[in-house]
C-alpha cells in the first residue's frame, strides 16, 4: 500500500508537472500571437519577386501589407536632383573616386528605388495604429522546412522587444560584430552599425526619426539608417544569428540580381 501510494502521488506530480509546461507552452504562443497584432507587417517588392516574398510570409504565418517598390528603369539621376529626392552633394560625391576609399556609395537609381520603398512603407506604418512595423525585403531566402521553427523564433523576438528600442535588425550584414555589447536578453545585442534592411522591427517614433532625416538622400538608405545609429540617434539592436538569421537570396543573374549593383554575398559581420 506504501509503495502504491508512493508511485501515485510520483504520477500525479509528473501529470502536474506536464500539464504545468503545456499551459507554459500555450501561454507564450498566445502572448506571441497577441503582440504580432500590435506589429503591422510590410513587405518591400517589385513585381518580379512578389511570388516569393507573399509565398515566404505565408509560410510564416505573417500577413502582411504589400508595397511595391520603384523600379530603377523609371529613375533617372538627373530628375532625382531636380525634384529634391537626393541632394547635390551626393551626385558630386558620386562623380569623384571617393566612395573607391570611403565607406558612402555612389548614386545609384537601384538604392534610390530601394529607400523610397522603405520610406513609403514607414509612411504606410504611422498612418496605421501599430506600434512597431515589421518590414520585410522581398529577396527574403526562407527554405520552406525552416519555416516552422523560423515562426517560433520571429514570435519570441516579438514577444521580447527591448523597451527602449527604436529599431530591431532580426537580421544584418556587415555589422561590427566585435563591437557589439550583448544586450540583458542572450538574443540580443545592442547595435553599433548594422547594414542591410531585409529584416527588421521600427517603432513609431524610430520610424518618424528615419522619415526625418533620411529624405533627401545622401547615400544609400541602409548607410543612413547605420550612422544615425552608430552616431546614438536611433536606440537599436540586433538579434543575435545564433538565434534566428535570415538570408538574402543574391544572385549573379535573374530576379534575384541585386538592384541596387551590390555583386558580393552579404555576411554577418564586417571583416
Amino acid at each position: 500500500m506504501v509503495l502504491f501510494s508512493c508511485v501515485l502521488v510520483i504520477f500525479l506530480l509528473l501529470l502536474l508537472f506536464v500539464m504545468s509546461r503545456q499551459k507554459c507552452s500555450e501561454n507564450s504562443e498566445n502572448y506571441s500571437r497577441s503582440n504580432v497584432g500590435d506589429v503591422k507587417v510590410f513587405a518591400i517588392y517589385i513585381p518580379d519577386r512578389l511570388e516569393n516574398i507573399k509565398n515566404t510570409l505565408e509560410g510564416l504565418g505573417l500577413e502582411a501589407t504589400y508595397v511595391p517598390g520603384i523600379s530603377k528603369e523609371f529613375l533617372h539621376p538627373d530628375k532625382l536632383l531636380q525634384d529634391g529626392i537626393i541632394t547635390p552633394e551626393w551626385v558630386e560625391y558620386s562623380t569623384t573616386n571617393k566612395y573607391e576609399v570611403d565607406f558612402r556609395k555612389p548614386v545609384n537609381t537601384g538604392r534610390v528605388g530601394c529607400h523610397l520603398g522603405h520610406l513609403a512603407a514607414l509612411t504606410a506604418f504611422l498612418d496605421s495604429s501599430a506600434t512597431y512595423a515589421l518590414i520585410f525585403e522581398d529577396d527574403i531566402d526562407v527554405p520552406p522546412e525552416t519555416m516552422p521553427e523560423m515562426k517560433i523564433q520571429i514570435d519570441h523576438v516579438l514577444s521580447e522587444i527591448p523597451a527602449d528600442a527604436q529599431i530591431v535588425y532580426l537580421s544584418y550584414c556587415w555589422e561590427k560584430c566585435a563591437k557589439l555589447i550583448p544586450a540583458s536578453n542572450p538574443i540580443f545585442s545592442h547595435a553599433v552599425r548594422p547594414l542591410c534592411r531585409h529584416a527588421y522591427l521600427v517603432r513609431r517614433d524610430g520610424a518618424s526619426v528615419i522619415l526625418e532625416t533620411t529624405y533627401p538622400m545622401r547615400d544609400s538608405g541602409d548607410k543612413m539608417v547605420a550612422d544615425l545609429i552608430q552616431q546614438g540617434v536611433l536606440k537599436a539592436y540586433v538579434v543575435n544569428p545564433s538565434f534566428l538569421e535570415i538570408r538574402q537570396k543574391r544572385h549573379p543573374t535573374g530576379i534575384f540580381k541585386s538592384n541596387s549593383g551590390n555583386i558580393k554575398a552579404s555576411q554577418a559581420c564586417a571583416p
